[in-house]
């Protein structure tokens, strides 16, 4: 049993524990924090993506490339609202973000003496939420998020903290797994007439296959100790540009679509499983750099000398192969590091050059990377290497025989 494999079942095991443990605050359950996760069924515990994985799972966050910027608006009937808004980013091998989800309702109306109206009930109920996830070795990853909880109500007001752990299983490189235990901790403060808006504890247990380019998910949640309850979502992209979405929960179906415009992408998804709301859209723009500081950066470079890194190797010059490129498909001391679509172009020269380990690298490069347009792509081209390395295997074991 390998050391990964051992954490997912301590995991899982700790799950099972933690689900009898009675509860005595009031759980709150919010809606999805965007429109893709609502369109799959809120299936997408192993396939969270950019801000959202702040709250399905943290352990995600690792495999973003460059920042993400995220917003949501959910309609609501009357007057009522619900909004969200996330940021995350990677570092190193260390993912961070932050999201926030905004619950505000607004009762009834009335006019006060001079003919304005005013509402009479007024009921905010507030999530920010921090997220940090790190890999462990290539296919593990950890993460942990921390909520903290606010409800206000006229005058009162109530605070509540909570804390989640997460983890993500890549056990191929279209098969997914993720593991999420919810409401570890949980402490209030406040006012004593107020509920918490604290959220039960919960167990998430997800798993993602990839299928050519479309994307099977299913997910298994419990909260408190209610019995467990399926959800289950398709994904089939048409031409990398739109993406149509099938979901199912709680005996509910729903509906969605994206639409990516080069580096933004739009999702829009309708179900019926919340009274009186409908329809979710949201934005998440992603972009490789943040460009203010990229100017700053560089005019600071300009001003500090640094010493060049030299090559054992080559003498003292940068290692590259014929093709110009760094030795293992990756960029020279000094050099820019490629776009996933640069790293996927330069996977499908090597591979009709006939280089299967530098395409093989580089379509791993883009994996890492995690960006959802070019990842079908490159998760065809590693099959179609896969299969010519086990055909040219065969043909080495079959011997020849000479006339």
């Amino acid at each position: 049993m390998t050391g990964r494999f051992r954490i997912f079942i301590i995991m899982a095991l700790a799950s099972l524990v933690l689900s009898y443990i009675p509860e005595a605050v009031t759980a709150y359950v919010l809606p999805d924090p965007e429109a893709r996760s609502a369109g799959l069924g809120g299936a997408v515990t192993a396939l969270a993506q950019g801000p959202a994985a702040v709250f399905f799972n943290a352990a995600s966050l690792p495999c973003l490339s460059g920042y993400h910027l995220q917003t949501m608006k959910l309609s609501l009937p009357g007057s009522d609202s619900f909004s969200t808004c996330g940021y995350a980013q990677r570092i190193g091998s260390v993912g961070i973000g932050v999201l926030e989800r905004r619950l505000a309702l607004r009762g009834l109306e009335e006019r006060d003496g001079n003919g304005v109206l005013r509402n009479v009930f007024n009921e905010d109920i507030i999530d920010q939420a921090i997220a940090a996830g790190m890999y462990l070795n290539d296919n593990l990853s950890l993460g942990a998020t921390y909520h903290l909880w606010r409800r206000n109500l006229g005058g009162d007001r109530v605070r509540a903290h909570s804390f989640d752990v997460s983890g993500r299983w890549d056990i191929q490189h279209n098969l997914q797994l993720g593991l999420v235990l919810g409401g570890l901790v949980s402490r209030r403060s406040g006012s004593a007439a107020l509920a918490a808006p604290a959220p039960a504890k919960f167990t998430r247990i997800g798993v993602g296959w990839g299928v050519g380019t479309s994307l099977l998910a299913a997910d298994f949640e419990q909260y408190q100790r209610r019995k467990w309850r399926l959800k289950f979502g398709l994904e089939i992209p048409y031409r990398n540009v739109l993406r149509f979405r099938l979901g199912h929960r709680e005996d509910n179906w729903t509906i969605g679509v994206g639409l990516t415009l080069g580096k933004t992408v739009f999702d829009l998804s309708v179900q019926d499983n919340l009274p009186g709301a409908k329809t979710y859209f949201s934005t998440n723009w992603s972009f490789e750099r943040l460009t203010l500081l990229h100017k700053l950066a560089r005019r600071l470079k300009g001003k500090i000398k640094r010493p060049k890194e030299k090559s054992k190797l080559t003498g003292g010059k940068p290692a590259k192969s014929s093709r110009g490129e760094a030795l293992g498909g990756f960029p020279a001391p000094g050099q820019r590091e490629d776009t996933p679509k640069q790293l996927l172009a330069r996977a499908k020269l090597a591979f009709l050059s006939g280089d299967l380990f530098l395409a093989e690298q580089l379509c791993q490069q883009v994996i890492i990377r995690g960006n959802e347009v070019f990842l079908p792509d490159a998760r065809i081209l590693l099959d179609q290497i896969e299969q010519i390395k086990l055909v040219n295997n065969v043909k080495t074991l079959v011997p020849t025989t000479r006339p």
